[in-house]
């Protein structure tokens, strides 16, 4: 009996599944799509790009079958022949990957087609597909091996510490890869990729940087793996710290919204102006976090001046028994435009005031589904958020506003 931990990834169009061999590697990949992701707990979901990331494990023998059915996904301990007769019942209802063991990388991918790494074969409704291996993978087990052991010796002359190469695993022609373990501890160094031209890249580094190549198959030169390790390693900081920095700064911020997408950080307002930070450019922070605190300011001066604008403009001295700038009824001064209407900046508040409106449903909208989803699971959300959506109307109704 094997236990691996995998995290699932839903949208709109597609699901995928990524399996991992330690909880640490899932979480690690988990946090670099999600900050507060955490494995075990309820879907996180990313609201702006309408998706939900979702972190377990799973114990098997022989194989794994990842399937998507009715709107779900299930990743399931399966033997090939419970697979195929599972997947063949299912029928046009849903489509099925199988895997028949765990290798570094895997992850099956349920959309417009199937996709994947490691999968035996997989089921589009129709037909079993049969995975074949395409030999693009050319790279010896020595030759990872060496790799390897001189990534760990790097490490170890850089940092003053024992690192060692552990669990390496070679699946001729699909791929490898290996942990590190630093005095002893297991994957403190990292866990590494092969790819298929040679590149070792370091994956714990996350998704905000895929490309962190620390060696190439072939490369004996370790001048080569300092300056790799320096300079991803170096970036890394950089954009943690950058990021620190930022949710830091949004918690005094009102009416801001934040998302990360891969390396990028995605902060709206009210108005909908979209600021981005991409944490590998390694721009100035303090200028990014600077804008969004102008456009906090310049918002709230203007909702500021909406309100003086009422005592100010529109109630003017000796036009009432108090001397003006109040809100007694004795005023006489009509500030009518000719048309009728009342500032001559109607159509801009009329259009901010729309801005605000759409803001204000679309978190109610959400929040509704955020919490009924929290609440009651996908099978119990819907009647939940069906009430809370009468709620809603019922509460329209009684202040007498038509929808």
């Amino acid at each position: 009996m094997a236990k691996i931990f995998y995290v699932v990834e839903k949208a709109d169009d597609y699901i995928s599944a990524h399996f991992f061999k330690t909880e640490k590697e899932a979480l690690t990949y988990g946090i670099a799509e999600f900050p507060d992701f955490d494995m075990f707990d309820e879907p996180m979901e990313d609201d702006e790009n309408g998706v939900w990331l979702h972190g377990d494990s799973i114990d098997f023998k022989k194989g794994i079958l990842f399937s998507f059915e009715e709107g779900e996904s299930h990743v399931q301990s399966m033997d090939e022949d419970e697979a195929r007769e599972y997947s063949d019942d299912l029928g046009g209802d849903g489509a099925t990957i199988f895997f028949d063991k765990f290798t570094k990388g895997m992850y099956g991918y349920l959309g417009n087609g199937a996709d994947g790494k490691g999968r035996k074969w997989d089921w589009d409704g129709m037909r079993f597909n049969e995975s074949l291996v395409t030999e693009k993978f050319n790279f010896s087990k020595k030759e990872v091996e060496k790799a390897a052991n001189l990534i760990a010796s790097a490490i170890s002359q850089a940092d003053k510490v024992k690192a060692k190469v552990h669990d390496l695993e070679y699946d001729k022609g699909r791929g490898a890869g290996f942990e590190i373990s630093i005095d002893g501890e297991k994957y403190d160094g990292g866990s590494y990729v092969v790819r298929d031209n040679g590149d070792v890249v370091n994956a714990a580094i996350g998704n905000s940087h895929p490309n962190a190549v620390y060696n190439t198959i072939g490369n004996k030169d370790i001048a080569d793996v300092f300056i790799n390790m320096e300079k991803y390693e170096s970036l890394k900081e950089q954009s943690d710290d950058a990021l620190i920095l930022i949710q830091q700064a949004l918690k005094g911020m009102k009416n801001m919204k934040a998302n990360i997408k891969g390396d990028t950080v995605i902060i709206s307002n009210k108005a909908k102006d979209e600021f981005t930070y991409s944490l590998n450019d390694g721009g100035d922070v303090q200028e990014f976090i600077d804008e969004l605190e102008e456009s906090v300011r310049t918002e709230n001066a203007t909702t500021s001046r909406k309100k003086v604008l009422m005592f100010e403009e529109f109630v003017l001295e000796g036009d009432c028994k108090c001397g003006g700038n109040c809100t007694c009824t004795t005023t006489t001064t009509n500030e009518a435009n000719a048309d009728g209407t009342i500032s001559d900046d109607e159509d801009d508040d009329m259009e901010n005031f729309f801005a605000d409106v759409e803001f204000q449903v679309d978190e109610l909208c959400t929040y509704i589904k955020r919490e009924t989803e929290k609440i009651g699971g996908p099978f119990r959300s819907p009647g939940y958020e069906a009430q809370g959506i009468k709620l809603v109307k019922a509460t329209f109704k009684k202040h007498k506003i038509k929808i």
